[in-house]
């Protein structure tokens, strides 16, 4: 779907935008869409975009996808009272979920509120912190001549 948004968006507004160098816009929004910002990145490098265009097309994207997620955030609950699309319980819970828990699942619905510490996320934090570093270390590694 992103790939048929992004070309027809690259057909329409790419000679708008930069008659140039607008047709690397659309390579640039499908690489964020497949693999985040260090696509975008890649891509745009590898297309050789102007920097200004490369920071207008990253600006924009961030802007638009945080109006994009809160969307999306607010109208899942509501698809699921719909009965949108309902999944198989085995799905929903994978297999070793606690079946006290899928009562309370089928009781309350999947977005129930669920109980959490500080404990819970100091340790996501320090996993994400962990992984950062270990980027960061690789990145300015003597191997890759950085």
């Amino acid at each position: 779907m992103v790939f048929v948004v992004a070309i027809i968006g690259g057909i329409i507004w790419g000679p708008k935008i930069d008659p140039e160098h607008g047709w690397k816009l659309t390579g640039m929004i499908i690489g964020t869409y497949t693999g985040g910002s260090m696509n975008l990145a890649a891509v745009g490098k590898a297309l050789e975009v102007p920097s200004a265009l490369f920071v207008a097309t990253n600006a924009a994207d961030i802007v638009l996808f945080s109006l994009l997620l809160p969307l999306q955030i607010i109208i899942v609950p509501y698809l699921e009272k719909w009965k949108f699309r309902s999944l198989p319980k085995e799905i929903l819970l994978g297999a070793q979920e606690k079946p006290e828990l899928l009562e309370k699942i089928q009781k309350e619905g999947y977005w129930y509120k669920k109980p959490w510490s500080l404990y819970d996320f100091a340790y996501i934090m320090g996993i994400g912190g962990a992984v950062m570093a270990v980027a960061y270390a690789i990145s300015r590694a003597e191997i890759f001549g950085m």
